[in-house]
């Protein structure tokens, strides 16, 4: 793919555009926190996501874009204080919300999208994580030192040693290259909880509105670092997806996870509501359902398809589902499907309902559900 990062469709390139952003860290940094270049058209740029702010809709893309409508038609741009991607947008009110993308940025508004500061940028997340690292090596060595020689369990304590080194590596290599990873997804459960998620297995929490920011990925079961996609609410339970299938759940605010073993070795790319399910959708098509908190998963009978990157409840039983070349789903509780798909063909990363209407934001900007037509 052409632009490196369509929050999905990117996401599943993001590796790839990692290395060509470290091979150029330096000037890349020195660009990325330049206020964001006027867009002419800005509905009709590459934008990654969609929220309401109240009455008024909030997109955001490419290099620090963030565009407002207040009827869904006439769309403008608003200043920025970064040029790197933006990848997803949430709102806790019609007041206060928060952006986030490349370079570890979190961006927050208190003004309803018109003005927007820089909260956390992936300077501060890569100190934040060798400070973590730091200490983990260092609780490990503990560990392996409190164990007698010929003890049976010193073979893990060594590995969980050598595993421990090897993210201290990594994380100090990091401080070197700068502020590279992107952030993939946000999420606030009220205007001061909230949860930003990315790349490498990044995950850090707020509690006062973003302003200070923690990494928080202790109880994560993730040593290979694997990328998380999206985080998604429902009934106090979070749900987090992404790469190599990984699939947690959380029951207390993400104080602690438990992982879903097994179900797919696939990338989820995204969550969302179906009437008393909760989705988790990604690669190839492939869907499954829970309806018990996460407890319990099921394979939905779909036919393989294009890779799926958003998707919105549509009432109170029929989800929507976009993804790759201008793929849109309508699934519903009773498993009835339609298929449909944009004209243009152009791969999509969010969807949007506002009354009788539905927004797609992806490589050819807003587009409509309406376009849509059966494939």
């Amino acid at each position: 793919m052409a632009w490196p990062g369509l929050r999905c469709a990117l996401r599943t390139a993001v590796a790839g555009a990692l290395l060509s952003l470290a091979l150029a860290a330096s000037a890349a940094e020195d660009f990325a926190f330049l206020p964001a270049p006027p867009v002419p058209e800005p509905a009709e740029a590459v934008l990654t996501g969609l929220a309401r702010a109240g009455d008024r809709l909030v997109a955001v893309g490419e290099r620090g874009l963030v565009t407002l409508s207040d009827d869904g038609e006439r769309w403008r741009q608003v200043e920025t204080p970064v040029s790197v991607l933006l990848t997803a947008v949430t709102f806790a009110d019609a007041e206060h919300g928060w952006a986030v993308g490349h370079g570890g940025v979190v961006l927050g508004t208190a003004d309803g999208g018109q003005s927007w500061e820089l909260q956390l940028d992936g300077r501060e997340v890569n100190r934040q994580f060798q400070h973590y690292a730091a200490e983990r090596v260092e609780a490990r060595e503990a560990a392996l030192a409190a164990l007698p020689e010929g003890d049976p369990d010193r073979e893990d304590a060594e590995y969980a040693l050598e595993d421990a080194r090897f993210a201290l590596e990594d994380a100090e290599a990091a401080l070197e290259t700068g502020p590279v990873d992107p952030f993939l997804d946000v999420l606030f459960l009220d205007q001061r909880r909230g949860f930003a998620l990315g790349a490498y297995g990044h995950l850090f929490r707020t509690a006062d509105g973003g302003a200070t920011w923690r990494i928080a990925i202790d109880g994560l079961e993730n040593p290979g670092r694997y990328h998380y996609y999206d985080l998604h609410e429902r009934d106090g339970v979070l749900y987090l997806c992404g790469e190599a299938g990984l699939l947690f759940v959380s029951h207390d605010a993400g104080a602690s996870w438990e992982r879903i073993e097994g179900l797919y070795e696939g990338s989820f790319f995204g969550l969302a509501d179906r009437g008393g399910d909760v989705l988790a959708f990604g690669l190839r098509g492939n869907v499954f359902a829970s309806d018990d908190g996460g407890r319990r998963w099921e394979r939905l009978p779909l036919p393989p398809g294009p890779s799926l990157y958003g998707g919105t409840a549509l009432g109170a039983d029929e989800v929507l589902l976009v993804g790759a070349g201008g793929a849109v789903l309508r699934l519903a509780a009773d498993g009835t499907l339609r298929r449909l798909g944009h004209p243009d063909r152009d791969t999509f990363s969010d969807a949007l309902p506002v009354g009788d209407r539905v927004y797609l934001a992806g490589m050819g900007g807003i587009a409509r559900l309406a376009e849509a037509v059966p494939r």
